[in-house]
């Protein structure tokens, strides 16, 4: 026990009643662990907020252990968890999805065989025409009839009627195919349905692009009156402008494309938008060098847009 300094005075200190003498505890009375009960040094601690302290250290101690402990209501369970990255919110940006090679990535047969189909019963021909990826159907299709040796006079009054009977007969064909070897993109939905400003901008014709999101599960992820598509316009670059209008005027440069060909690209930066460019299709990273962001899989796309300045 302290003394005063001075017998004749105390030493300054607030004065307080001293504690209670506690009943001694047995020694040879089992603890809780089954060992004999031992006397801490901390337990002598007599200090005002000493028993506080010991208690809250014993509680943290608790919140720490393993699982194999039963979890205490009202402490664990505020912990918050913190959601994967692809499920958290991003905004800010108009995002543009293409379809062929970057949501879709297995090659479709039923498009080619409708496509044939429509160009039969529309001009009597079928050329294959030269694959340039990323072209609008409507680029695709004009291509491949001057090759076949067509004009333009023979070409653009039906090029309506032909969008039409083409996703018209890749509907119905698409009803009956099977597609199970169809494969989709990493955690597409997640990502997608993490964005808060998204549309397609595809040079597919819209019923065949919605038909073809809507058996991969998608559908349900893009709204009916944005986005633009491959049989409104002829020019890729041009199907931006129109995107963005949909999208009450969203400007340009807080726009961006997600694709997986040097068209992708080349037509995002030419319409002032910028582009992440996904080397999940025929080009490989440095083939897409020249987008702001190039990525592996769309999963990544997240992090890519978060890294965008815009």
């Amino acid at each position: 026990m302290a003394l005063s300094r001075d017998g004749r005075r105390d030493d300054g200190r607030a004065k307080r009643p001293l504690p209670r003498a506690r009943r001694p505890r047995d020694a040879s009375a089992p603890d809780r662990r089954g060992g004999a009960a031992l006397c801490r040094l901390w337990d002598l601690d007599t200090r005002p907020g000493a028993r506080r302290r010991r208690a809250h250290g014993r509680r943290r101690g608790r919140l720490t252990r393993g699982r194999s402990r039963r979890r205490r209501s009202g402490c664990t369970s505020r912990i918050r968890r913190i959601a994967p990255q692809c499920a958290r919110r991003v905004s800010g940006a108009l995002v543009l999805f293409d379809v062929d090679g970057t949501l879709l990535l297995t090659h479709d047969e039923v498009y080619v065989e409708a496509n044939r189909d429509a160009l039969r019963d529309v001009w009597g021909i079928a050329p294959d025409g030269t694959d340039v990826p990323g072209q609008t159907a409507l680029a695709h299709t004009r291509q491949a009839l001057r090759a076949a040796g067509l004009d333009d006079g023979d070409i653009d009054p039906k090029l309506d009627v032909w969008c039409e009977a083409f996703s018209r007969r890749y509907v119905e064909l698409l009803a009956h195919a099977d597609t199970t070897a169809w494969q989709l993109a990493p955690r597409a939905a997640a990502v997608i349905s993490a964005l808060e400003h998204r549309a397609l901008l595809t040079g597919n014709p819209e019923p065949v692009a919605r038909a073809r999101l809507e058996r991969l599960g998608l559908a349900g992820l893009f709204g009916t009156n944005g986005g633009a598509f491959g049989c409104e316009r002829e020019q890729r670059i041009d199907l931006f402008a129109l995107a963005r209008t949909r999208a009450d005027d969203w400007p340009a440069e807080r726009t961006v494309a997600v694709g997986d060909t040097p068209v992708d690209v080349s037509s995002a930066h030419a319409a002032g938008a910028r582009c992440v460019a996904v080397a999940s299709g025929a080009y490989d990273a440095a083939a897409l060098a020249a987008a702001d962001r190039v990525i592996s899989t769309l999963a990544e796309l997240p992090a890519a847009l978060q890294n965008l300045p815009l």
